[in-house]
């Protein structure tokens, strides 16, 4: 009689299998996204190198163009007696000397002629006000007679009054001497001259 010996055949653990599978995609996502960050951290290089070359032309630009137009004056030269003429009309409001205020960034202007502080009628905080010449009030002067006295580009000042934040300006109705305070629309009538 012949021994018949059953051999039991070697079955595949199918979760093995899959857990091999997921094995070996996930190694190939993660050698995927390696490559897609290299290449991110290449470009991100080449895009701050370009903008860095972008941005030192831009300041040559600006270095260039900033040679072209005048240098506004130091601050230190508005301060002094100095004549104030209109640049729309040349005409000469007056003589004034011109101080600093203690918070530096306005100033108080006083006529030679008068005696009297440049200063907005009643305060007021309305277009076309008129401007007129004022005593000092108190210590500190009131508001309606501080200003702000700033250069443009074109070298012309414009001189702001703290208190309504309107300009200096020549009366557009007026050829004579009629200062009053409005908005700014870029009209010579609010731009001024400052001369010794």
């Amino acid at each position: 009689m012949v021994d018949v010996k059953h051999h039991e055949h070697h079955r595949e653990d199918p979760f093995e299998a899959l857990r091999v599978l997921l094995t070996a995609q996930l190694e190939g996502l993660r050698n995927e996204n390696k490559l897609i960050l290299e290449q991110l951290s290449i470009q991100e290089k080449q895009a701050q190198e370009r903008d860095k070359r972008y941005s030192e032309e831009i300041k040559a630009l600006r270095e260039q163009l900033e040679g072209l137009k005048p240098h506004p004056e130091p601050k230190s030269k508005i301060i002094g007696t100095k004549k104030i003429l209109n640049a729309f009309s040349g005409l000469e409001l007056d003589t004034f000397e011109i101080s600093n205020l203690e918070d530096k960034e306005y100033y108080k202007l006083k006529s030679t002629s008068s005696g009297l502080f440049l200063s907005v009628a009643g305060a007021s905080f309305e277009e076309n006000a008129d401007v007129c010449g004022w005593g000092w009030n108190g210590t500190n002067g009131t508001l309606d007679q501080h200003w702000r006295i700033e250069q443009n580009s074109t070298g012309h000042y414009t001189i702001k009054n703290k208190n309504s934040g309107l300009l200096l300006s020549i009366k557009e109705d007026s050829q004579t001497k009629v200062i009053v305070q409005q908005k700014d629309s870029g009209s010579l009538r609010h731009q001024w001259k400052i001369e010794q």
